[in-house]
């Protein structure tokens, strides 16, 4: 029984999270794929207002350079030039990134050609309205910041709705229509405070009566005349090793996650230097490959440190079960459920 447990918890480690992550990249570049397909004959026909939210889509389930150049050329030609400029300049990161000269050279002379066609709009704010504290300042579903306000930012063609609001103050919007090549600037006014603000509700969580919660053992106890065990039989000898190569490789494993979280927070940094990127995340090329190699970082870290953590809650747990007497009460782990919430508990007696 031990060694059946044991070959459960290595299997566990070793395949669940590869298993599951192959599953989702192969069922998203397939449906990327189909989608793909799709919106080539939807942009041969002209129909842009159909394909660009399906390359979009596409993108999204297998974010590939390709997918992405796609997206770029469908704006351009929709009239979303803004959209198309950003998309672009990022296929250029992407590729010089994977050794892809020319499809970066082809997207490069694309955002050029388009950029003198840009529309662009400068947000400011009346004297004091930046004193509102809490403000927020949006264009559609973009954050304003306060490092974007007084800069002439691309923006695609047409109308688009700018909304500034505080805690406590009424809130402002109001429409802008702009047409290729054009630049304007709009001016917020300070927020009015409202007449009266409404307290925020806090609600208290449901009380429920009934009896107290029940624990369910997971491992049921011995009777206390059994037998004691021969030395060795329970397979705590196995297990202790065991647990310390786990706890080994947790150790390092968190190690591993600690230098790529590191680096992540360096190129990303690296990306925000001498203005690479702006404030809300528009960046040239070197920017953008330096935000993608930050991103690839990011995520192997926080793969390690997930890794780490499975390994050495094993190992320790492997350890612990080692030491335990079969004479005396065994260790059970506990589940306990009740409506403030849920616990797992370790109980026993250790000898």
């Amino acid at each position: 029984m031990t060694q059946l447990r044991l070959a459960t918890f290595v299997a566990l480690v070793t395949s669940f999270a590869p298993a599951v992550a192959l599953a989702q990249d192969s069922s998203g570049a397939a449906a990327a794929d189909v989608l793909f397909r799709q919106n080539r004959q939807l942009h041969e026909e002209k129909r842009y207002a159909e394909a660009c939210p399906k390359f979009a889509e596409s993108f999204k389930l297998d974010p590939a350079t390709g997918a992405l150049l796609a997206l770029a050329s469908c704006h351009e030609a929709e009239g979303k030039l803004a959209s198309a400029w950003a998309e672009y300049n990022d296929v250029v990161a992407r590729a010089r990134r994977d050794n892809q000269p020319d499809r970066a050279e082809t997207a490069r002379q694309r955002a050029a050609a388009i950029e003198p066609k840009l529309a662009k709009l400068t947000i400011l704010l009346a004297p004091g309205a930046g004193e509102v504290p809490g403000l927020q300042v949006k264009r559609g579903t973009l954050a304003i910041g306060s490092g974007s306000v007084g800069t002439a930012l691309p923006i695609d063609r047409g109308e688009h709705t700018v909304e500034a609001s505080a805690p406590g103050y009424q809130p402002y919007s109001t429409r802008v229509t702009i047409a290729d090549g054009a630049s304007q600037v709009l001016t917020l006014p300070r927020l009015v405070a409202s007449a009266a603000t409404t307290a925020p509700v806090v609600t208290a969580p449901p009380v429920v009566s009934g009896p107290p919660p029940q624990a369910a053992p997971l491992a049921a106890q011995p009777p206390a005349d059994r037998p004691a065990d021969k030395p060795g039989a329970s397979g705590g000898s196995v297990l202790k090793p065991l647990g310390i190569v786990a706890i080994v490789g947790g150790v390092l494993a968190a190690g591993g996650g600690t230098f790529f979280g590191l680096q992540a927070i360096s190129r990303y940094n690296d990306s925000n230097a001498n203005n690479h990127c702006d404030a809300i995340s528009v960046c040239d090329a070197e920017g953008k490959s330096a935000r993608l190699d930050a991103r690839s970082a990011g995520n192997l870290s926080t793969g390690l440190f997930v890794a780490g953590g499975v390994l050495l809650a094993g190992g320790i747990t492997m350890v612990v079960v080692s030491g335990s007497q079969p004479s005396a009460p065994r260790a059970a782990l506990t589940p306990t459920v009740s409506t403030q919430g849920g616990a797992l508990s370790l109980r026993g007696a250790f000898q």
